[in-house]
């Protein structure tokens, strides 16, 4: 218990490594929010101001066009403002109207007094119209049948596609940058696990030279060291996460356990990982164990669509195995499937992936550390 309060105490110390882990994803966060808020926004055009010139001859059925045409179901295409020609001319000398359509059963007449997106639109959906009046008549005129039938069947939007759940959550794509930082602030546990090897070793430090001649068994070392950095990381990982739901307003649906039992293991994974690295590396220098760690971090989030969203599926399509063997790709995996499809095999896929590589981790860490020995010290 002193030991294990003891290195509660040194790591608490340790403003670098508690930098990485909580600052540096908050800040990577909060850029993400900034920079891409609106990234998921499906509607970017405003309604449409046109004037409709109101006289005995107007087409009536354009005009029921015209105010029932949206750019979605909660965004109206146009807003009709019904005028007299004089008043209609009147608003577009203004620039308070893109257009002014003037209308009878024969012809429809575009006025714009310059040239933009907004014009484009408005003579778009005139053309197609046009167009599709043209052909009513046509095939009136071949088959007899009668025109309002056409047209109802021509408008008629009839979907053949059944939404059979409704667990599934719609694409996010900035949720994947989020998962990616995630799964990258996870990984990044590493330097703790780092830490723990470089106050281990008799070699890389003087606290190591005093933990090498105590009686201590060198398996109970390890995992009081490994526990001490999970409870402060997986602390720090709780802050992110909150910061990311109620100060960023990041949905993560409402599968809480299963988030903090991935939160838990890829914490697990990162210290583990940290520690096998540093183990392994005996005869590098602690710069080198440190950056090795912030490589496989980096390298880890890019290969999980942390800067290009599209390259989590270029792997998963190109090279399929590096998604099973980078943690941080398993972290945002799991992630994502949790968030799509549910408590899925491929979410306990993964799951059992982040346990296989603790387990492995921790089994090399220790036999690297048993063989550790000194001619003096």
């Amino acid at each position: 218990m002193h030991l294990f309060k003891t290195r509660m105490l040194t790591l608490f110390r340790n403003k670098i490594v508690i930098f990485w882990s909580l600052i540096f994803p908050i800040v990577l966060s909060t850029f993400y929010s900034l920079a891409f808020s609106n990234l998921n926004t499906t509607t970017i055009f405003d309604t449409i101001s046109i004037a409709v010139v109101d006289s005995e001859e107007m087409n009536q059925v354009l005009l029921g066009f015209l105010e029932e045409a949206k750019f979605d179901e909660e965004k109206n295409m146009f807003k009709v403002n019904l005028k007299s020609e004089k008043e209609a001319k009147d608003l577009l000398e203004d620039n308070k109207v893109v257009g002014v359509i003037s209308t009878n059963q024969d012809s429809v007449t575009l006025m714009v007094n310059n040239s933009g997106l907004n014009q484009t639109i408005v003579k778009t959906f005139l053309d197609e119209y046009l167009q599709t009046t043209t052909a009513v008549m046509d095939i009136v005129v071949l088959s007899g049948s009668n025109p309002e039938d056409i047209i109802n069947e021509l408008y008629s939007n009839t979907s053949y596609i059944d939404d059979g759940s409704n667990e599934y959550s719609a694409i996010n794509m900035l949720l994947i940058m989020y998962f990616s930082v995630i799964g990258m602030a996870l990984i990044y546990g590493g330097f703790w696990g780092t830490d723990n090897i470089l106050n281990l070793q008799a070699n890389m430090s003087t606290k190591g030279i005093r933990v090498a001649v105590s009686p201590v068994n060198r398996i109970k070392i390890i995992l009081i060291f490994t526990a001490c950095a999970f409870l402060i990381h997986f602390g720090i990982i709780s802050i992110v996460l909150l910061y990311m739901r109620f100060i960023l307003g990041v949905e993560f649906g409402d599968k809480t356990l299963y988030i903090l039992l991935v939160c838990v293991l890829g914490s697990l994974t990162g210290i583990t990982f940290g520690s096998f690295v540093a183990i392994s590396l005996k005869k590098a220098s602690e710069g080198v164990k440190i950056m090795t760690t912030v490589l496989v971090g980096v390298v880890g989030g890019f290969l999980s669509g942390m800067m290009v969203v599209d390259m989590k599926y270029i792997i998963q399509t190109k090279a399929p195995i590096l998604q099973y063997i980078n943690p941080v790709g398993v972290i945002t995996d799991s992630l994502h499937s949790l968030n799509y499809f549910g408590a899925t095999s491929r979410f306990f896929t993964n799951i059992g992936i982040l346990c296989v590589m603790i387990i492995a981790f921790t089994i090399g860490t220790y036999l690297f550390y048993r063989r550790d020995s000194y001619e003096s010290i």
